[in-house]
């Protein structure tokens, strides 16, 4: 419920919805596993277009990314302490979340066609593996086709930042490009 109410963006007081209600759908999108555009559908609130529009300009990336690393300098804080500063298995996969709004979002990219679309949201996302169960760390989005390279040296160089060492790194058969694993065996 606070981070529902944390007053992240200004929005005019004649307006449809709220700051509140926009985040809700998001917040609770995220909670369920689902897309923002299907939240939006089921709880009757803003649709993904109109909170798209609304964070446009006024969130900018680089602060919630900003947000991310705090967040999970304390989690690693708390990893080291319970299991010692030791090699982690980690995995890294390429997720789509697929997307039924306006085709001129800037934050999507083409992909496979699935459920009636073949746009999506793809994210790179990195996990540690644990007794054969995953505990999602970070993700990164991914913005163009085609330089997954780019985005996994990134998700590799943030996981050393944040202190967290690589004992094997399991990826999709996405990954799997001649490119990619000269890089890994490097």
């Amino acid at each position: 419920a606070k981070l529902v109410n944390y007053n992240l963006f200004e929005i005019g007081k004649n307006a449809l919805h709220k700051v509140r209600d926009m985040l809700q759908t998001v917040v609770q999108a995220a909670c369920e596993s689902t897309s923002v555009e299907v939240e939006a559908e089921l709880s009757g609130g803003p649709s993904a277009d109109d909170i798209r529009f609304h964070l446009d300009g006024k969130v900018k990336l680089d602060a919630v990314v900003g947000m991310m690393r705090d967040r999970l300098r304390w989690l690693t804080k708390i990893l080291v302490r319970k299991f010692g500063n030791c090699l982690f298995d980690m995995a890294v996969d390429c997720t789509d979340e697929m997307y039924y709004g306006e085709l001129d979002n800037p934050y999507i990219v083409g992909t496979k066609p699935q459920a009636g679309t073949s746009y999506a949201h793809k994210y790179l996302t990195m996990s540690i593996v644990m007794n054969g169960r995953r505990y999602f760390l970070f993700s990164f989005p991914i913005f163009e086709r085609g330089n997954l390279l780019y985005y996994l040296n990134k998700a590799i160089l943030f996981s050393r930042e944040l202190g967290i060492r690589t004992k094997q790194l399991f990826v999709d058969r996405e990954f799997e490009t001649t490119d990619i694993l000269a890089f890994l065996k490097d």
